[in-house]
Order: structure tokens, then C-alpha cells, then sequence
């Protein structure tokens, strides 16, 4: 998730992109994007960038992040160890 939070960090500068994290808790969003922002050199990722809380047990919360997006790429895994009911 990290190298892929780096990665989108640089094509989103390069390609005026809006985009966002989604994961359980806010603070752990924030220091991938903060941990991104170092290792890119792109200032303030954590303030331009849209964190969503979502959560597997919280079926409303993955609705709701589902309904924000247009593209999703999901890096949870492996999925015999997180997938409860599928999404």
C-alpha cells in the first residue's frame, strides 16, 4: 500500500488528479501519506489528499466509500485472512 501511495502521489502531480486513501484509522492514513510525502518530496500530502475511514466490519462505511470514487484499487490481503463476507 505504501509504494502504491508513493507512486499515485507522483502521477497526480504530474497529471492533476484528485485522489484519496481509504483504510480503517485516520492516523494511519495520515502517516502513509506523511511517510509518502518524505519519500516523494511532495509537500503536504495529508492535507491535499482525501482520507477515508472504512472499516470490513462496517459494511455502511464500505458502502459509502465505494459511492466516492470512480476507480477503486484495493490493496488488502491476503484475502483468505481479511475477507469476511466479499464486498
Amino acid at each position: 500500500g505504501q509504494y502504491l501511495v508513493e507512486e499515485m502521489a507522483r502521477k497526480a502531480q504530474q497529471l492533476s488528479i484528485r485522489w484519496g486513501v481509504a483504510g480503517r484509522t485516520k492516523n494511519k492514513l495520515n502517516d502513509v501519506l506523511q511517510q509518502a510525502s518524505t519519500v516523494t518530496g511532495i509537500a503536504d500530502l495529508s492535507s491535499t489528499v482525501d482520507t477515508v475511514v472504512a472499516n470490513i466490519t462496517d459494511r455502511q462505511s464500505l458502502i459509502e466509500m465505494c459511492q466516492r470514487t470512480k476507480i477503486l484499487i484495493d490493496c488488502v490481503g491476503p484475502v483468505g485472512v481479511t475477507d469476511e463476507e466479499g464486498c
